[in-house]
């Protein structure tokens, strides 16, 4: 099959299959696998406060009233995941604060 000749201002374009051939266009990159996230070993406010199917605001309460032990990063609060009020959560296997009551 005969390429039709394109011309732009007096220049003589290629083809695209002249280009693909000649290596016009660039290699595509090599990718990594991705690496699996690392496990963090505290919850932050929201986080907790969803294991524990109460407000953000409770737990800022909670934090600032020293009830729930936490630390900060910079300016975010973090709670441990060792701390007391996650261990009923761990024990039961159950998401939720509330999971080992029955209705």
């Amino acid at each position: 099959m005969m390429a039709k000749i394109r011309r732009f201002r007096g220049r003589v374009l290629p083809t695209v299959e002249e280009l693909v051939t000649e290596g016009a266009f660039p290699a595509q990159p090599v990718t990594r696998p991705a690496e699996p996230p690392v496990e963090s070993q505290a919850y932050s406010v929201a986080e907790a406060a969803v294991l524990l199917h109460v407000a953000s605001s409770t737990i800022y309460k909670c934090v600032a009233a020293g009830n729930i032990p936490s630390f900060r990063v910079g300016t975010t609060i973090r709670i441990p995941k060792s701390a007391p009020i996650f261990q009923n959560l761990e024990s039961n296997g159950q998401e939720g604060f509330y999971a080992d009551q029955s209705t």
